[in-house]
């Protein structure tokens, strides 16, 4: 027979109360359009101001979820850079060559100029990316 304080060991070992320590994530979507055309596919990132980026996966225009601690948990409340790739071979090994399809700036946050605010509860964005 296992005993509450098991239970509540058990709960905490797996971050379920008692306090992680993490910051609160949000869930976000959303779209990403180059040159008015939906981007075909690539990868889109959310640096807050400091800790751990949020990161997901572009699909005919369209991001369906962030992952920054667990699968599709969202990306942390606040404000973030948003940096997006894609290339015209997106599954070559580190050997091949790979070509971005988008101006470079879009995929570095030193130098991207998108910004999205990411609030408590369910989150839709929407980026337009330009030559």
């Amino acid at each position: 027979m296992i005993s509450r304080s098991m239970v509540l060991t058990i709960l905490c070992l797996f971050g379920l109360g008692c306090g992680s320590g993490l910051p609160p994530t949000a869930k976000v979507k959303g779209t990403v359009t180059y040159n008015g055309k939906p981007l075909e596919s690539g990868t889109i990132v959310f640096y807050p101001e400091s800790g751990r980026s949020a990161t997901g996966a572009i699909k005919d225009g369209e991001f369906l979820s962030l992952t920054t601690f667990a699968p599709d948990d969202g990306a942390p409340v606040g404000e973030h850079k948003v940096t997006v790739q894609s290339f015209d071979n997106p599954v070559a090994d580190m050997y091949s060559p790979r070509k971005s399809l988008l101006p470079a700036k879009y995929g570095s946050v030193k130098t991207t100029d998108l910004i999205s605010n990411v609030f408590a509860g369910e989150n839709t964005v929407e980026f337009e990316l330009t030559d």
